[in-house]
């Protein structure tokens, strides 16, 4: 077998030259990029939020500790790895996290995360489902759940959550701070949305979509009631009239899709839906004007009653 031949000095010679020769090209192109094109942190380009210039310099007596950090949709799961999902199926807008105090290491003391939600019952919405259990004790006017190391309120469409990593910390004063800056909140709140008189109330929350397996029913309130010694778990939905009407059309619609037996029952000048649920059990809804209203209990007289009083200044046929 034939041994193999050298190469040409002068190809030798190029092969020497090529290694510095790239690298030079490399540091003459880093050195004469052009800016607009070449990005190591992607193209997208974000309005800055006129929130982090107003966070306050102090909070609880602690001071700011560097820049708010901003956190978006595609980069949200880098903060809550793991239960990023849940703030984005609940209408999660944006996230601004503020730091202030440090410990000897560097450590923040108290750390607030600002959600920004969308519209306020989407955030109170977070609020009901981060109380857990505690969901009932937080209908009031202005919500709040504290813990052994936190403190979560809402303000209009903000879900607001203060961690402290040092005991004697103030998280009251903090967001008390917090609320300020804020300014006025912009509505919203479970309360505001009305309910038929079905009695005492026990507990409320908020649910965004796909309201007990009913895709038609979204950004739902549903509310439970002490009623003949027991419970009455009622919902509603507040929209515009014509999307209430579409939403009934569509549970009537999915209705006769699944074949679940229903009928009219009519009461005053409204007419309400006697439900048969195979999974459900006995439920029943009506809808007027921008409001529809059901419960998951059988319909008698009273509950009729309660409902057409509560829906007939604006009754859908």
């Amino acid at each position: 077998m034939a041994e193999p031949r050298p190469a040409p000095a002068v190809a030798r010679a190029a092969l020497a030259l090529f290694p510095p020769l790239l690298a030079a090209g490399l540091w003459w192109q880093a050195q004469h990029h052009d800016a607009g094109l070449v990005s190591f942190e992607g193209a997208r380009t974000e309005a800055p939020d006129p929130l982090a210039a107003r966070l306050p310099a102090g909070l609880a007596g602690l001071p700011k500790a560097g820049t708010p950090r901003r956190f978006h949709r595609d980069n949200l799961y880098e903060y809550v790895n793991g239960h990023a999902e849940h703030y984005l199926s609940a209408g999660f807008q944006g996230l601004l996290v503020a730091e202030y105090g440090q410990d000897a290491q560097g450590q923040p003391l108290l750390v607030a995360n600002l959600w920004d939600m969308g519209r306020p019952l989407h955030a109170l919405g977070v609020l009901m489902d981060e109380a857990g259990p505690q969901a009932g004790s937080l209908a009031g006017e202005a919500p709040v759940l504290e813990t052994a190391k936190g403190l979560s309120f809402t303000h209009g469409a903000r879900y607001v959550q203060l961690t402290r990593f040092a005991d004697g910390v103030d998280l009251p004063a903090a967001a008390a701070g917090l609320r300020t800056v804020l300014g006025p909140a912009d509505g919203g709140s479970l309360a505001d949305v009305a309910f038929p008189d079905f009695g005492p109330v026990l507990a409320t929350r908020f649910v965004k979509e796909g309201y007990r397996g009913y895709d038609a029913l979204a950004n739902v309130v549903e509310r439970r009631f002490a009623r003949g010694g027991g419970e009455l778990v009622a919902f509603a939905v507040e929209a515009a009239p014509a999307k209430v009407a579409e939403i009934r059309r569509a549970l009537l619609a999915f209705l006769d899709a699944e074949k679940l037996p229903h009928a009219p029952v009519p009461a005053g000048a409204i007419t309400l839906h006697r439900v048969a649920d195979r999974y459900e059990g006995d439920w029943f809804f009506a809808a007027g004007g921008g409001r529809l209203v059901g419960a998951f209990a059988p319909l008698d007289d009273a509950l009729a009653a309660a409902v057409a009083a509560h829906l007939s200044a604006g009754a859908t046929p």
